[in-house]
């Protein structure tokens, strides 16, 4: 009993010499709020004596030392009551609510992580937004634009931007234009409110201006609930300067949602700036582009794009998009643009780089994807994946020579004409139905009794450089898969194998055979020395095969997605073709 009671006395004595002790970094003339409030009001406010903080007498003054507000406060600087010249450092941990306006000449402001500036008053008098260091996880919110933005001071480098003002009209911008060639948000942008007016980031004054804005987390342009007189208007420019380049830096994703009632409440374009039918306009996109129930627009149609940037993958989802404009896409090297069932409409330009690769899941394929009226670049060392859900046509845009072709639809895919593969053809899902054309690869992937090409229609899959190294070639029927495994000692060639339904009347020694029919032949006659060994499902064998062939080694069935045991039929390749 003794220790327990030695104990706490301790512990009493640590809380009240802690309690007595001034507060880390206060002194004597420094203001924290009491609890949300008018800036004006002496009740909003606490004061620090030295010592401890006390009920403030007077709000604080322009010779006041540190303002702090604190989390969970919101203090409001009414309108009609503009700030004095103020000296003081103003630290925001909780809402900012600025009616008037701040004189902060020679004073500054941090607003920290969690806390928020807003701006509530109209900005075509007084200071503005202050100067402020914008922490991680901070916001600077703009309520207050009406008809101009001078004086807006928004040529800051801030964390999270949100532009929701019902008053704004005309088309505006926020002087980045003039903000030494670039500004960057470290966070979010998000538009909810344009009024009756449009936001444009910047207006280029004269040829030979370069603007860049940088955007480190996420656009989302929310018109959710835009109506009439309340819409969501955003593009990069507005400017008719021939010669200037703007560049839009987008590291996150761009979210566009409108109101389903009415698309055209909500736009977002790419330019809205003829830019003198001489100058540019490119974002550079790192993340997925999402737009539903907006319109989309382009004023310079020869110059203004959306570039997919992002070494890996990126999605873009289009639904209820009204194209009164272009919407001009280019996909880079090294960048997959994957596009689901979305539709690219409008007279906007698409173009796929070289080493880029598109995915389209519409059943229509590369044709409705692509629905857009501008040029369409497909190059020839792209790529592409058709990985749908219900039954797709690659489409005519398909071009005749790829670099990769995969294939990951389980309700199976048709080739529309004879193709080229500079690189792999992958099946991983769903058969590829060839009919009479042909399909030239430099390798294969995957393939299974599940995913293979279906040749019965005399079309042939042909595979380039067959050596020593076992190549598997993914055919069948569409009666069931019937692979070919070949490996070849002699002369590399390129070799092409097709399978075709058998139905083998007549007697047969044995009684019962394979009911189908490999062809394979060399490229160069005689040249190779191939190993032959064919698979094929159960569904494909004659009655009495199973029967009189039971326990023979070197009869080999496909059972299921990859080859199994260790006999097989085997057969050297020595002129070309050879059937089986």
């Amino acid at each position: 009993m003794k220790t327990n009671f030695t104990f706490l006395a301790a512990l009493t004595f640590v809380v009240i010499f802690f309690t007595a002790m001034p507060a880390l970094g206060q002194v004597t003339g420094d203001y924290q709020s009491s609890g949300s409030g008018n800036w004006n009001v002496a009740a909003t406010w606490q004061t620090f004596n030295g010592s401890s903080w006390i009920t403030a007498v007077t709000s604080p003054d322009s010779n006041a030392g540190t303002i702090t507000i604190l989390s969970g406060h919101t203090v409001t600087l009414p309108a009609g009551n503009p700030d004095t010249v103020r000296k003081s450092m103003i630290v925001v941990n909780g809402y900012l609510k600025d009616q008037a306006y701040f004189n902060m000449a020679s004073g500054k402001m941090t607003v920290d992580s969690g806390a928020t500036y807003e701006l509530a008053h109209p900005t075509n008098s007084g200071q503005g937004i202050p100067t402020a260091t914008w922490k991680t996880g901070s916001t600077c919110l703009i309520t207050g634009v009406t008809n101009s933005t001078t004086g807006i001071n928004a040529t800051q480098a801030f964390y999270n931007l949100t532009v929701n003002c019902p008053s704004w009209s005309g088309s505006l911008n926020l002087g980045w234009n003039t903000a030494g060639g670039s500004i960057s948000i470290a966070g979010n942008i998000t538009v909810q409110n344009t009024g009756t007016g449009r936001w444009q980031f910047c207006a280029p004054n004269a040829a030979g201006v370069s603007d860049t804005v940088n955007i480190g987390g996420n656009l989302i342009v929310d018109g959710t609930g835009s109506t009439s007189s309340a819409v969501v208007g955003v593009t990069s420019n507005g400017t008719s300067n021939g010669g200037t380049t703007v560049i839009i830096n987008v590291a996150g994703n761009i979210i566009v949602t409108g109101n389903p009632a009415n698309n055209s409440y909500t736009n977002f374009s790419v330019s809205r700036g003829s830019q003198g039918g001489t100058g540019t306009t490119v974002w550079n996109l790192y993340g997925n582009f999402s737009m539903s129930n907006a319109t989309t627009q382009n004023s310079n149609a020869a110059g203004a794009k959306f570039v997919f940037a992002k070494a890996g993958k990126q999605t873009m989802t289009i639904s209820g998009v009204a194209f009164a404009g272009g919407c001009p896409v280019e996909v880079s090297k090294g960048t997959t643009l994957s596009m689901g069932t979305s539709v690219l409409a409008g007279a906007g330009t698409f173009a796929l780089d070289s080493g880029a690769t598109l995915e389209s899941g519409h059943s229509g394929g590369l044709d409705s994807t692509l629905s857009n009226t501008g040029v369409k670049t497909l190059n020839n060392w792209a790529s592409y994946t058709f990985n749908g859900t219900s039954a797709q046509v690659m489409g005519s845009l398909m071009p005749t020579t790829v670099k990769n072709l995969t294939i990951s639809n389980p309700a199976g895919v048709t080739l529309p004409k004879a193709d080229t593969i500079n690189g792999t053809l992958t099946l991983t899902s769903g058969i590829l139905k060839i009919g009479t054309k042909n399909i030239i690869a430099n390798s294969t992937a995957g393939g299974s009794s599940s995913s293979y090409v279906v040749t019965d229609s005399g079309g042939t899959l042909k595979v380039n450089g067959v050596g020593s190294s076992q190549t598997v070639f993914p055919v069948g029927t569409a009666g069931g898969y019937a692979p070919v495994w070949m490996t070849n000692t002699g002369t590399v060639d390129t070799m092409t194998v097709g399978v075709v339904s058998d139905t083998l009347g007549g007697a047969k020694n044995g009684g019962g055979r394979v009911k189908v029919k490999w062809t394979v032949t060399e490229n160069t006659p005689g040249g190779s020395n191939a190993t032959l060994q064919f698979g094929w499902v159960s569904s494909v064998e004659d009655p009495l095969f199973s029967i009189n062939r039971t326990g023979n080694a070197k009869i080999f069935r496909l059972s299921d997605t990859t080859q199994v045991g260790t006999g097989s039929y085997t057969t050297q390749l020595v002129t070309a073709p050879y059937t089986i």
